[in-house]
């Protein structure tokens, strides 16, 4: 007999059974307005002085940086996402405004085009975006010093394409 162990864990797995559940209350969250409290944003913390650390380390050469990030994208509406909340801290430590980029902002291919140009000569050095729009076709290897990845891409052939754009 299988004791503690949910129905959803033994249908999906304990893994999906987190994801589905976090990915829950980050909606409740979202829908009701309500704070995040600080406990929860402790990876973003971290991602955040990570990204700091490599962005000091790499300034001799203006190394670029891309962040994928699949949940909470900017999506125009009030309440938190995870995208603002990464520009904003990386502000705070002193990177300049303009040196962070989301990929969502480009709005058609030239406009891409002209980011990803951005990135290569340095004027760029943060690109924040999701795995399906940065993970194929996305040019910015030439300065690239780091690939980080806030939540894991639900097909295994995205972490595996991402790094090869980086060497």
């Amino acid at each position: 007999m299988i004791e503690n162990v949910s129905p959803c864990q033994l249908f999906y797995g304990t893994a999906s059974c987190i994801h589905a559940g976090t990915e829950s209350l980050s909606r409740l969250q979202r829908w009701y307005r309500l704070p995040v409290p600080p406990e929860r944003l402790r990876k973003l913390y971290q991602a955040a002085e990570n990204i700091y650390q490599e962005y000091v380390a790499s300034q001799d050469f203006k190394g670029t940086q891309v962040v994928f990030s699949d949940i909470g994208t900017p999506t125009g509406k009030k309440g938190f996402n995870v995208y603002d909340f990464l520009k904003g801290e990386l502000i705070k430590k002193g990177i300049p405004r303009d040196e962070i980029a989301f990929i969502h902002d480009a709005k058609n291919d030239k406009q891409k085009e002209e980011l990803f140009a951005d990135m290569r000569s340095g004027r760029k050095r943060i690109l924040i975006g999701s795995t399906s729009m940065m993970g194929t076709g996305t040019n910015i290897q030439k300065r690239l010093c780091a690939a980080h990845h806030i939540d894991c891409p639900w097909k295994p052939s995205d972490i595996e394409r991402a790094p090869v754009k980086a060497s």
